[in-house]
């Protein structure tokens, strides 16, 4: 053993791109861009609900309003109450009554 210099783990780094591990079947995580887009003062925003959880990019806002009357669109942009621009709608997850939505 002494003859070696020290034990496997010193000082090798592992082989391969040093990424996160992907099955051949994995899809990549599509990044989806912010938009450039200048809400102005005289437009109309309304509240949309409270931020549930944030993981890592993702961000899980559940609507104060039933989606039984309104649902977002895939793609719509969401704005902060000093207008400026979060991102848009990636995905609406969970139930009709009250519904979750990816930004």
């Amino acid at each position: 053993m002494a003859g070696d210099g020290g034990s496997d783990d010193e000082g090798e780094k592992p082989k391969g791109s040093g990424g996160q591990l992907r099955t051949k079947n994995e899809v990549p995580e599509e990044v989806i861009p912010k938009p450039d887009v200048v809400i102005t003062p005289d437009m109309k925003i309304t509240e949309l609900g409270s931020v549930e959880t944030i993981v890592d990019n993702i961000l899980l806002i559940k609507a104060k309003i039933s989606g039984e009357y309104r649902v977002l669109e895939t793609g719509s942009v969401l704005c902060l109450e000093n207008r400026s621009v979060i991102g848009v709608v990636a995905e609406t997850l969970g139930r009709v009554q009250q519904p979750l939505y990816s930004v």
